[in-house]
């Protein structure tokens, strides 16, 4: 379920989080980029924030990031480093609770493409 609301505040809230996701991830050294989950080639779907998927169950979010890594980069520990550092972006910018962040590599590239 994806979040819904009908106050454009908190529309315009939720996509600060999702920048801020975004953001963090990219800073992150072997994600070269964020990539669209398959959604983003439906016609008339424009996703807010490429990369970055937020849901909640039970009040608590969930955030789906869909990457691309480097060649050579340790995919289990960028992982890893992805879930601590988005976990502790978003809890110093959000009040929300965090049920689970879900990392999906979407393609490998080489450094230089």
């Amino acid at each position: 379920m994806a979040l819904k609301t009908e106050n454009k505040a908190a529309n315009l809230n939720i996509e600060n989080y999702m920048q801020a996701v975004s953001e963090e991830v990219k800073s992150i050294n072997g994600v070269s980029s964020m990539s669209g989950s398959f959604t983003d080639s439906l016609p008339g779907f424009k996703p807010a924030i490429k990369g970055v998927k937020l849901s909640e169950d039970a009040g608590r979010l969930i955030i789906d990031l869909y990457i691309n890594v480097f060649y050579h980069s340790n995919i289990p520990r960028l992982a890893w480093d992805i879930q601590k550092q988005v976990k502790t972006r978003m809890e110093e910018i959000s009040p929300a609770k965090i049920k689970e962040i879900n990392v999906h590599v979407q393609g490998v590239e080489m450094p230089g493409d």
